[in-house]
Protein backbone atom coordinates (compact mmCIF):
# COMPACT_ATOMS: atom_id res chain seq x y z
CA UNK A 1 0.00 0.00 0.00
CA UNK A 2 1.60 3.43 -1.17
CA UNK A 3 0.47 5.85 2.14
CA UNK A 4 1.15 9.41 2.47
CA UNK A 5 1.84 11.14 5.97
CA UNK A 6 1.17 14.68 6.51
CA UNK A 7 3.48 14.92 9.98
CA UNK A 8 5.35 11.77 10.78
CA UNK A 9 8.82 12.25 12.21
CA UNK A 10 8.21 13.51 15.25
CA UNK A 11 6.02 11.56 17.91
CA UNK A 12 2.50 9.38 16.98
CA UNK A 13 3.03 9.70 13.25
CA UNK A 14 6.96 8.36 13.68
CA UNK A 15 5.31 5.02 15.22
CA UNK A 16 3.01 5.13 12.82
CA UNK A 17 5.42 5.08 10.10
CA UNK A 18 7.70 2.34 12.04
CA UNK A 19 4.73 -0.05 11.78
CA UNK A 20 4.04 0.49 7.74
CA UNK A 21 7.64 0.43 7.18
CA UNK A 22 7.67 -2.89 9.28
CA UNK A 23 4.32 -4.34 7.11
CA UNK A 24 6.02 -3.75 3.59
CA UNK A 25 4.27 -0.33 2.71
CA UNK A 26 5.21 2.45 0.39
CA UNK A 27 5.50 5.62 2.50
CA UNK A 28 6.16 9.55 1.84
CA UNK A 29 6.70 11.70 4.16
CA UNK A 30 5.20 15.60 3.91
CA UNK A 31 6.36 17.73 7.09
CA UNK A 32 7.99 20.74 7.52
CA UNK A 33 11.64 19.53 8.23
CA UNK A 34 11.65 20.74 11.82
CA UNK A 35 12.28 16.87 12.99
CA UNK A 36 13.39 13.69 11.99
CA UNK A 37 15.38 14.41 8.98
CA UNK A 38 17.87 11.69 9.88
CA UNK A 39 15.05 9.43 10.61
CA UNK A 40 13.49 7.04 7.47
CA UNK A 41 16.20 7.34 4.83
CA UNK A 42 14.17 4.34 2.55
CA UNK A 43 10.70 6.57 2.37
CA UNK A 44 10.05 9.39 0.20
CA UNK A 45 11.17 13.18 1.80
CA UNK A 46 8.75 15.86 0.91
CA UNK A 47 9.66 19.00 2.97
CA UNK A 48 6.89 21.73 2.79
CA UNK A 49 4.39 23.31 5.37
CA UNK A 50 0.75 21.89 4.82
CA UNK A 51 -0.84 25.70 4.97
CA UNK A 52 1.23 27.27 2.30
CA UNK A 53 2.69 24.28 0.23
CA UNK A 54 0.27 21.46 0.15
CA UNK A 55 0.98 21.72 -3.54
CA UNK A 56 4.63 20.04 -3.77
CA UNK A 57 2.21 16.84 -3.29
CA UNK A 58 0.62 17.47 -6.77
CA UNK A 59 2.62 14.82 -8.69
CA UNK A 60 1.74 11.78 -6.57
CA UNK A 61 -0.48 9.29 -5.98
CA UNK A 62 -1.25 7.31 -2.21
CA UNK A 63 -3.96 4.89 -1.31
CA UNK A 64 -4.17 6.43 1.96
CA UNK A 65 -3.22 9.84 3.92
CA UNK A 66 -2.60 9.77 7.66
CA UNK A 67 -3.13 13.09 8.72
CA UNK A 68 -1.02 12.92 12.28
CA UNK A 69 -0.28 17.00 12.49
CA UNK A 70 -3.32 18.89 11.67
CA UNK A 71 -4.03 21.31 14.12
CA UNK A 72 -6.19 23.98 11.93
CA UNK A 73 -9.64 23.48 10.66
CA UNK A 74 -8.26 25.97 7.61
CA UNK A 75 -5.02 23.62 7.56
CA UNK A 76 -6.99 20.72 7.46
CA UNK A 77 -9.29 21.55 4.45
CA UNK A 78 -6.98 22.90 2.62
CA UNK A 79 -4.65 19.63 2.62
CA UNK A 80 -8.25 17.64 2.14
CA UNK A 81 -9.41 19.05 -0.43
CA UNK A 82 -6.01 19.22 -2.63
CA UNK A 83 -5.35 15.37 -2.00
CA UNK A 84 -8.81 14.56 -2.88
CA UNK A 85 -7.93 13.16 -6.54
CA UNK A 86 -4.85 11.73 -4.97
CA UNK A 87 -5.51 9.16 -2.11
CA UNK A 88 -7.85 6.62 -1.89
CA UNK A 89 -9.29 7.66 2.02
CA UNK A 90 -8.24 9.91 4.51
CA UNK A 91 -7.26 8.71 7.93
CA UNK A 92 -7.65 11.95 10.65
CA UNK A 93 -5.81 11.92 13.91
CA UNK A 94 -8.08 13.48 16.04
CA UNK A 95 -8.40 13.29 19.95
CA UNK A 96 -10.91 12.55 23.16
CA UNK A 97 -10.72 16.57 23.54
CA UNK A 98 -13.51 17.17 20.98
CA UNK A 99 -15.79 15.35 23.42
CA UNK A 100 -17.81 17.75 25.30
CA UNK A 101 -18.55 15.43 28.66
CA UNK A 102 -15.37 14.10 30.42
CA UNK A 103 -17.81 12.21 32.96
CA UNK A 104 -17.79 8.87 31.38
CA UNK A 105 -16.57 6.81 28.83
CA UNK A 106 -17.72 8.27 25.06
CA UNK A 107 -18.34 6.32 21.87
CA UNK A 108 -18.50 8.00 18.60
CA UNK A 109 -22.20 9.31 19.04
CA UNK A 110 -20.90 11.27 22.50
CA UNK A 111 -21.67 14.92 22.11
CA UNK A 112 -18.61 17.15 20.87
CA UNK A 113 -17.95 20.42 21.10
CA UNK A 114 -19.10 22.96 18.61
CA UNK A 115 -16.69 23.12 15.55
CA UNK A 116 -14.35 26.10 15.61
CA UNK A 117 -12.91 27.03 12.46
CA UNK A 118 -10.53 29.69 13.08
CA UNK A 119 -8.19 29.66 16.67
CA UNK A 120 -8.66 32.62 19.09
CA UNK A 121 -5.91 34.79 19.27
CA UNK A 122 -4.34 34.46 21.67
CA UNK A 123 -4.42 30.77 21.23
CA UNK A 124 -5.71 28.95 24.26
CA UNK A 125 -5.65 25.24 25.29
CA UNK A 126 -9.34 25.26 25.53
CA UNK A 127 -9.89 25.79 21.97
CA UNK A 128 -7.80 22.64 21.49
CA UNK A 129 -10.89 20.03 20.94
CA UNK A 130 -13.18 22.69 19.68
CA UNK A 131 -10.56 23.38 16.36
CA UNK A 132 -10.59 19.61 16.27
CA UNK A 133 -13.53 19.35 15.67
CA UNK A 134 -13.63 21.36 13.09
CA UNK A 135 -10.67 19.49 11.51
CA UNK A 136 -12.70 16.66 11.76
CA UNK A 137 -15.81 18.53 9.96
CA UNK A 138 -13.59 19.39 7.03
CA UNK A 139 -12.54 15.75 6.60
CA UNK A 140 -15.87 14.11 6.90
CA UNK A 141 -17.71 16.94 4.43
CA UNK A 142 -14.23 16.33 1.77
CA UNK A 143 -14.60 12.58 2.67
CA UNK A 144 -18.02 11.51 3.14
CA UNK A 145 -17.14 7.98 1.97
CA UNK A 146 -13.18 6.97 2.55
CA UNK A 147 -12.40 9.21 5.61
CA UNK A 148 -11.63 7.51 9.07
CA UNK A 149 -11.76 10.12 12.72
CA UNK A 150 -9.50 8.62 15.14
CA UNK A 151 -9.89 9.79 18.58
CA UNK A 152 -6.93 8.55 20.83
CA UNK A 153 -7.03 9.39 24.64
CA UNK A 154 -4.08 10.31 26.54
CA UNK A 155 -0.63 8.96 24.20
CA UNK A 156 2.45 8.35 25.67
CA UNK A 157 5.59 6.65 25.12
CA UNK A 158 8.60 6.46 23.62
CA UNK A 159 9.99 9.87 21.54
CA UNK A 160 6.93 12.41 23.25
CA UNK A 161 8.17 15.65 24.32
CA UNK A 162 4.77 16.69 25.99
CA UNK A 163 5.55 15.98 29.12
CA UNK A 164 1.66 15.32 29.56
CA UNK A 165 2.65 11.91 31.51
CA UNK A 166 5.57 11.81 32.50
CA UNK A 167 4.80 15.62 34.54
CA UNK A 168 2.66 13.44 37.18
CA UNK A 169 5.28 11.26 38.67
CA UNK A 170 7.60 14.03 38.77
CA UNK A 171 5.42 15.74 40.67
CA UNK A 172 4.35 12.66 42.84
CA UNK A 173 8.06 11.94 43.22
CA UNK A 174 8.76 15.98 44.52
CA UNK A 175 6.03 15.00 46.90
CA UNK A 176 2.82 16.09 44.82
Amino acid sequence: MKLLLLGGTAFVGRHIVDAALAGGHEVTLFHRGKTGLDLFPEVVRVLGDRSTEIEKLANGRWDAVVDVSGRLPSDVRKSADFLQDRVGSYIFISTVSVYRDWGGAQDEDGEVHPAMLQPPVPMTGEAYGALKVGCEVAVDELYPIGSTIIRPGLIVGPHDTSDRFTYWPSRVARGG
